[in-house]
């Protein structure tokens, strides 16, 4: 059953719940991504793009978005399988294995509606979704994105315990953009305002929708959608699925 309705605002309990984040740290996180309250309730349109990257395009999407998201080590105990082991196959691009979003060394995440399609599946296909161009790039386009230096890029991604957020997906990593520009900022100037602490009130104010607050330094003015497929047959590609201790201070990153 879907947590989350695409005509009914969330609740910051629900969207804990749909996360599986703690009430009380999943406001700080999403403004961290830019992604700020309607009054006192977030649309989940808001939620799909700002934080997974992904627009549905039918009633059936939307639902399938709205069962939320389950840890890697939930699903690697699903699939007979140690969190380690789906970790390093993500990394490696394992085919049949769903996208892996990963919002920090002990949180590692795949859509629910994926991961259950994937293990009902005799061929381990899943649904595929269209992806919001600009949202998460690869390493290599973000300095231009960014209009940054290269070397603060290269700065920003050594240490590989404390990456920032990213979608690993056929053992490609895209960073989410408005995650890096935010980690820029802070490591520029440590007294910078981050999103995060800014009073939950302005969010009244806000006007532009989705990205208006904090990926001003991202090029998403073509937010509209257009598909970014990837699997081998139309909406659909192969899946496998973790997520439990700090499986990424565990691993080399390669």
């Amino acid at each position: 059953m879907p947590i989350l309705h695409a005509d009914q605002p969330a609740t910051r309990a629900e969207l804990a719940r749909w996360a599986t984040f703690s009430r009380n740290e999943i406001a700080g996180f999403l403004a961290d991504l830019g992604i700020l309250p309607l009054r006192d309730k977030y649309p989940p349109a808001r939620i799909y793009g700002g934080l997974l990257g992904l627009q549905p395009e039918c009633p059936q999407e939307e639902e399938a978005l709205g069962e939320g998201l389950v840890r890697l080590g939930t699903v690697a105990e699903r699939m007979g399988i140690g969190a380690e082991t789906l970790l390093r196959d993500c990394r490696k691009g394992r085919k049949g294995i769903p996208p892996l979003y990963v919002f920090g060394s002990k949180r590692h995440l795949f859509l629910r509606a994926q991961v259950d399609q994937m293990v009902s599946s005799p061929r381990n296909l899943f649904q595929d979704f269209a992806s919001l161009p600009g949202h998460a790039l690869p390493a290599s386009d973000l300095s231009m994105e960014l209009d940054t230096d290269p070397a603060d890029i290269a700065t920003l991604l050594e240490n590989k315990s404390a990456l920032p957020a990213h979608i690993l997906s056929g053992g490609n990593r895209r960073f989410i953009v408005a995650d890096v520009s935010r980690r820029l900022k802070i490591s520029s100037d440590p007294d910078v305002q981050t999103d995060s602490e800014e009073p939950v009130s302005c969010a009244a104010n806000v006007t532009g929708g989705l990205f208006s607050q904090a990926t001003h330094v991202q090029s998403v003015s073509s937010i509209a959608a257009e598909a970014d497929r990837t699997g081998s047959a139309p909406r659909s590609r192969r899946g496998d699925s973790v997520h439990t201790k700090p499986a990424e201070a565990k691993l080399s990153d390669r």
